[in-house]
């Protein structure tokens, strides 16, 4: 598959585009307090016009139009372009090039897609719903005190087609500091648990399985 990449993009890559860095880490303090982290492929400077280009890579043994089309509607290109706006505001970030690599049988083939773009106000918006879903989670899990799980996030619980997998567990009058029945707790998983969300000294996290 990188064969079928390298043949495909390299010399394109090298007369257009400079390489900046690979595996571009970026944090974002938010207004709430909260940090939003994230983590791009690569990172291209156009030559021409020292724009700056995301390159996120993919594979896929259905559909690189599939693939394309998810990232276009998705949040995870958005996530990308505001984080690095927002660490590296001297930079000129224009969008997000899709590479996606198919294979499947003896097919193999890689496919370049348009840049995504999105604009300041898509961004910001984007913000603001990031920081009005975790002050929402964080109301809940303040709640957690008052009242059981189940009634502060129903949906888990009452989808008629694919029900919580521990729903046995709110069933069952489970002693404090005790497993469930049924269940073992995981060593291995346990040592490398970390706190998934901690607001006001109450953490979130999960250390034992079925």
């Amino acid at each position: 598959m990188l064969r079928v990449y390298d043949e495909e993009n390299r010399v394109y890559d090298l007369k257009n585009y400079e390489l900046v860095a690979t595996e571009y880490p970026f944090e974002v303090k938010l207004a709430n307090g909260f940090e939003f982290t994230g983590r791009v492929d690569r990172i291209y400077r156009e030559r021409a016009t020292k724009d700056i280009y995301i390159i996120e890579s993919k594979t896929t043994g259905y559909s690189t139009g599939a693939i394309a089309h998810s990232l276009i509607v998705g949040d995870q290109i958005t996530g990308y372009l505001f984080g690095l706006t927002k660490t590296l505001p001297e930079w000129n970030v224009r969008g997000v090039i899709p590479d996606i690599l198919y294979s499947r049988g003896k097919v193999t083939k890689c496919q370049r897609f348009d840049p995504i773009y999105r604009t300041t106000r898509e961004l910001k918006e984007f913000e603001l719903q990031i920081i009005g879903q975790l002050l929402e989670l964080s109301q809940k899990v303040q709640n957690l005190k008052k009242y059981p799980w189940p009634y502060l996030f129903p949906r888990a619980c009452v989808n008629s087609f694919s029900k919580c997998e521990y729903e046995d567990i709110c069933r069952t009058n489970v002693m404090e500091n005790k497993l469930p029945i049924g269940y073992r707790r995981d060593k291995e998983y346990e040592e490398i648990t970390t706190d998934i969300i901690n607001v006001n000294n109450i953490t979130i996290s999960s250390n034992c399985r079925k």
